[in-house]
Order: C-alpha cells, then sequence, then structure tokens
C-alpha cells in the first residue's frame, strides 16, 4: 500500500509533500514530491512518528491501579485513537500487596499489548508536603528490597519511578535503581537544590511535574542539564507563558510533554474515585474537594 500526498515529520527536517510506502505493516519506502502510481490519498495530512507517554494512570474509564490484564488493550485502542503508539502504566501511591497486582498484570498485559513499555512508579517514595493527589496513608520511605521484590512481580518491566531524593535512603535507592536500569525521577518533592545535585550524583536523570509548586526542583530541572523534564502540556497545570519560558531554556532534547491522565479520559465518567480519593471531572480536569488535583 502507498500513501501519498502527505506531509512527513522526520528526526532532521519535514517533508511537505511525500509519500510511504508500506509493505507487511511496516513503513519500506519513504518518497519526497509526488507518486504516479496507485494510492489513498493523505489530502495534506500530516504523517509523524507516534507519540511515548511516559505518565499516564488510565483512560476509558479504566485506571491501572484496578485494571485487569485484559483492560491494558482497551486503553491502548483508545490511545492509538490520538497518536499514542506506546506507554508505561503509571501507578498511584498505594499498599505494597496493590503495586505487586499491577506489576503482575502488566508482564501479563505485555504479551500481548505491543503498545506497553513497562510500569512507571509515581510513589510511594515521596514527600507528603506535596502529595498533590496521592493518598498520604501509603507515603514511605524509599525500601530497595521491597521495590526489588515488585521488580520481580513485574518480570523486570518496571521502569521508570518517581520520588522525592530528599527523603531518607533515597540516594541509595537512586543508586541501586539507576545502576538497574530504571530511570528515576525527582517529584512531588520538597528538594532543594543541592538534594537535587547530590541525587543527579547518584544517578538521578529526570524531574517529574516540572511544574511543581516549590523552585528547588523547577530551578534545577533549568540549571542541570543532564535532567529531562516532564510538561503537561494542557494550558490547565501550566499556562502558555509558562510552557514557553520553560522550552525557551530547558530546549527540544530535555523536554518531555506527558498527559498524567486519569481513568475518566476518553470516557464519559464525570466522578471517580483515585485510589480511595474522589475526583470530579470538570473542564478537562480532575478536582478533588474543589481544587484541581492533576
Amino acid at each position: 500500500m502507498v500513501l501519498k500526498n502527505i506531509r512527513i515529520v522526520l528526526e532532521n527536517k519535514v517533508i511537505d509533500k511525500g509519500y510511504l510506502v508500506f509493505e507487511n505493516g511496516l513503513i519500506a519506502l519513504i518518497g519526497e514530491g509526488e507518486y504516479e502510481g496507485e494510492a489513498v490519498d493523505g489530502h495534506g495530512l500530516t504523517a509523524m512518528p507516534g507519540f511515548i507517554d511516559i505518565h499516564i494512570h488510565g483512560s476509558a474509564g479504566i485506571d491501572f491501579m484496578d485494571a485487569s490484564a485484559s483492560d491494558y488493550q482497551v486503553i491502548a485502542k483508545s490511545l492509538y485513537e490520538e497518536g499514542v503508539t506506546s506507554f508505561l502504566a503509571t501507578t498511584l501511591t498505594s499498599d505494597a500487596q496493590s503495586l505487586k497486582k499491577v506489576c503482575l498484570n502488566v508482564k501479563e498485559a505485555m504479551k500481548e499489548a505491543p503498545s506497553l513499555l513497562g510500569v512507571h512508579f509515581e510513589g510511594p517514595y515521596i514527600n507528603v508536603k506535596y502529595k498533590g493527589a496521592q493518598n498520604e496513608q501509603y507515603i514511605r520511605d524509599p525500601d530497595y528490597d521491597e521495590f526489588e521484590r515488585l521488580q520481580k512481580a513485574s518480570g523486570g518491566n518496571i521502569r521508570y519511578i518517581t520520588l522525592a531524593p530528599e527523603k531518607d535512603g533515597a540516594l541509595d535507592f537512586i543508586k541501586k535503581a539507576s545502576k538497574d536500569g530504571v530511570t528515576v525521577s525527582a517529584g512531588h518533592s520538597d528538594a532543594s537544590y543541592s538534594d537535587v545535585e547530590k541525587a543527579v550524583e547518584a544517578g538521578l536523570t529526570n524531574v517529574t511535574h516540572t511544574h511543581n509548586r516549590r523552585p528547588g526542583v523547577i530551578t534545577a530541572a533549568f540549571g542541570i542539564d543532564t535532567l529531562y523534564t516532564e510538561f503537561i502540556a494542557d494550558r490547565i497545570h501550566v499556562c502558555d507563558e509558562a510552557l514557553k519560558t520553560s522550552y525557551k531554556i530547558i530546549g527540544p532534547d530535555r523536554f518531555i510533554v506527558v498527559t498524567d491522565a486519569l481513568k475518566a479520559k476518553h470516557s464519559s465518567l464525570g466522578e471517580f474515585s483515585l485510589f480511595g480519593l474522589p475526583c470530579i471531572k470538570k473542564n478537562g480536569a480532575a478536582y478533588k474537594e474543589g481544587k484541581k488535583v492533576f
């Protein structure tokens, strides 16, 4: 099959008018200009690589914390509709048994859902002061023995973890996790700039919620060139001016756009529970007790 008359976004340039040749479901050739043979007309639409969402909690009325292995296919299909071709199933701060259940389901789901890349642990090793929508009764200090047990349950598929680098035991945790190939990100944190510098030396490479309220982590995200930074670029969590300024400072190579979406995404849900916390969906955001949480 050939798809012609399309705009094609490549890594190093944009083809304003080109065509794609497919063989066995894969792109075999990228061409520039007119295609004279039989082809499907793309009418000037844009073709570009699929998005990777490394921070998403659910979709289509399903939360990863209570999703079955088969539910992952439903979520994956809903994400395909908006161009997300792979994702990390993101957890919430919770008890070890609930996290283990997610890990086991992800391990099973990855056999049938190729777009599922693994797990992002958002917590439980975060700072209660900046818990956001996380349930504080499950917040605890970093415990690498616990994490290793969960990693084993996942089949080695926990790829990413968000934690507070200033917590007791965090630096040792970061060293071990990064050595084992897990991406470690600072988030829900009260860390100072110095705390983040020490964490970077230990293996920290990312910042979650770069729109955090305290400038310690934000300033570190801007000033330390090895840190990758997440932004929820929905014009609700971060205003246009802050996005433009942050992008200008950070640049395209370290600027990561995520959805941080919840189960209400791609669903008719108006009210739902976020691992025990009641929420409502209003104007594209989730609210708890009248305050925006995500």
